[in-house]
């Protein structure tokens, strides 16, 4: 598979309705990826459970958000392959600008500045 060829395929798997069945499987694991996420951060509120799985928690909470990241940059990478966002910079700067592009980045800042900070 050449550069074309898997931007593409990237982009078509963003799109369920593009990526046939891989492209739903795919997005129904990173909504079951979000549930997942989103329990494990509300668990490590509790104490008991923080006490006692704290660890797993946020080994889940760190593999979710990387996993989130991977998928965030794929996105803009195989966005071009699209009329409305080909062009190489404006194009994906522009995308990166869409509400649910944005939505995605407020998602995984805050892990990534906690880490920082």
């Amino acid at each position: 598979m050449n550069y074309t060829q898997a931007r593409s395929f990237t982009y078509k798997l963003f799109a369920p309705r593009l990526g046939g069945r891989l492209g739903v499987a795919f997005d129904w694991a990173i909504m079951g990826l979000i549930v997942i996420n989103i329990s494990a951060v509300l668990l490590e509120t509790v104490d008991p459970f923080a006490a006692a799985y704290g660890r797993a928690l946020y080994l889940i909470e760190f593999v979710s958000v990387i996993t989130f990241t991977i998928e965030y940059v794929a996105h803009i990478w195989s966005i071009t392959e699209t009329r409305s966002y080909a062009r190489p910079i404006w194009g994906r700067v522009r995308f990166m600008c869409t509400p649910l592009m944005i939505v995605d980045l407020l998602a995984i800042l805050p892990f990534y500045l906690a880490g920082i900070f």
